[in-house]
């Protein structure tokens, strides 16, 4: 009796379904198993290319020395004595104007199935920067040394030849910054003589500077007047940092974008340069990461997240089945056709990491689609039933498709799903007598336990 009826029979699917909530688990550390080995083989690549760019200056660099006096306690001679001490510090001083038009190819690297996008960019750098004909720093003994036009860059090794600065009628190359005093590895510098020389000069610059690395390019806009124009062929751009391009363009042929800031806005970037010569912080610069388009473990990802709406769906229209139909579908079809849906979200991770993500869910939603429409056709006991739960299937993986499109709007298509699946089962059963339903089932389950025990009388 307890066995045929329908509370049972809904607490069996219902037990059911928690436990396909094991292989889907499982499925989900697979996903998450197989991305942080991309993202490991992603840093690798980086560390054998060139990691991510992040590029500050020019600007000119002047160290200088503050004298101090004080009277010292000379035991030998019994007496005081002026005794001098010197402080190392640094004048800082940034570009009135600069332009920076950076070119940027790339391109993608694989080891094994895994890759990630490498970038080759050409950087044309345009600016000057005025010496104010009086040094800003305060003291009265000052030593002042040699002003030097540096660069500094997040990775080196990602430059291909150390450029050369055009400064008025000079042309000479830079040097590397980490043997003059005050500058690190990161940095390149251009010596521009004594300090004191250049007091209310204007010296402007023009250089190319040919960088490789990978994922992004950042410049930190040191500078009064601020503007960077770049283009690329890459598609899939992602721009963040200190500020958004004033103006972009992306398209299937690439995307161009211009950023336009003044000297409020570059505050931030100028401070940090003074805190920091060798200033790099990424959240400083303004910058453009060069992600891959979506596809892969974050849309697998983002498709789980629907697999138990996808198994109750099924499991419910299985129920409406028994209801509707009469029929009797046991525990462990139910059980089959939960694993198929399972299968469905290994398969497209499985052919993600060699397909378009498009066409890995296509395959498994069409092989899916097909293994559980031929089953159902036996289950059912009608070719036309098994036909319909096929497209009605199929009408959920094109809907869950166009939600993953429209990740903006997500949320707002998952519930409309929702919507109209309670809908459809409270209009589809509306008119059923669950009462008349139950006590239909309950007699004949009893007869059938009732009908030896009349034979074994008529018998005695």
């Amino acid at each position: 009796m307890w066995r045929n009826s329908l509370l049972a029979k809904t607490g069996m699917v219902l037990g059911i379904f928690m436990l396909l909530s094991i292989p889907i688990s499982m499925i989900k550390g697979q996903i998450f198993q197989r991305s942080s080995l991309k993202s490991q083989v992603a840093d690798e690549i980086a560390e054998s290319y060139s990691r991510s760019q992040t590029i500050t200056g020019p600007f000119i660099y002047i160290p200088y020395q503050e004298r101090h006096w004080s009277r010292v306690w000379n035991k030998e001679l019994k007496k005081y004595e002026q005794k001098a001490s010197r402080t190392d510090r640094r004048l800082i001083l940034t570009p009135d104007q600069l332009s920076i038009d950076s070119t940027v190819d790339t391109q993608m690297r694989y080891r094994g199935i895994y890759g990630a996008p490498v970038f080759t960019s050409q950087n044309h750098f345009d600016g000057a920067i005025v010496i104010p004909k009086s040094l800003p720093i305060q003291g009265n003994d000052i030593i002042v040394g040699q002003a030097y036009m540096v660069v500094a860059i997040s990775d080196m090794r990602g430059i291909g030849e150390v450029p050369a600065i055009q400064t008025g009628e000079r042309n000479e190359q830079m040097k590397l910054g980490g043997d003059l005093p005050g500058l690190d590895e990161h940095s390149m510098y251009l010596p521009l003589g004594n300090a004191r020389d250049l007091l209310g000069k204007n010296i402007p610059f023009t250089f190319t500077l040919s960088i490789k690395g990978s994922q992004r390019l950042g410049f930190i806009p040191a500078a009064g007047d601020f503007s960077l124009r770049m283009q690329s062929a890459w598609g899939h751009p992602r721009f963040n940092g200190l500020m958004l391009p004033s103006t972009h363009d992306i398209n299937d042929q690439g995307f161009s974008a211009v950023w336009q800031t003044n000297h409020l806005a570059s505050a931030a970037a100028i401070n940090c340069i003074e805190k920091n010569i060798s200033c790099l912080d990424s959240s400083k610069a303004m910058n453009v990461d060069f992600i891959e388009p979506i596809t892969g473990y974050s849309s697998v990802e983002r498709t789980v997240k629907y697999s138990h709406l996808f198994v109750l769906i099924i499991f419910s229209a299985f129920l409406l089945f028994e209801v509707l139909k009469k029929l009797r579908i046991h525990a462990l079809q139910y059980t089959l056709v939960g694993l198929a849906q399972a299968m469905f979200f290994l398969l497209v991770l499985a052919l993600s990491e060699h397909l378009q993500f498009s066409v890995a869910y296509a395959i498994a939603a069409v092989s899916c689609i097909a293994l559980i429409g031929t089953y159902l056709r036996h289950v059912l006991q009608s070719a036309y039933a098994s036909l319909l739960f096929s497209a009605a299937l199929a009408l959920v993986y094109g809907f869950l498709y166009m939600t993953l499109l429209s990740e903006d709007h997500a949320f707002l298509m998952g519930s409309l799903l929702l919507f109209v699946v309670l809908s459809t089962i409270m209009l589809t059963t509306r008119h059923i007598d669950w009462y008349a339903y139950s006590e239909r089932i309950l007699p004949n389950s009893a007869s059938v336990s009732t009908q030896p025990a009349s034979t074994h009388k008529e018998e005695s």
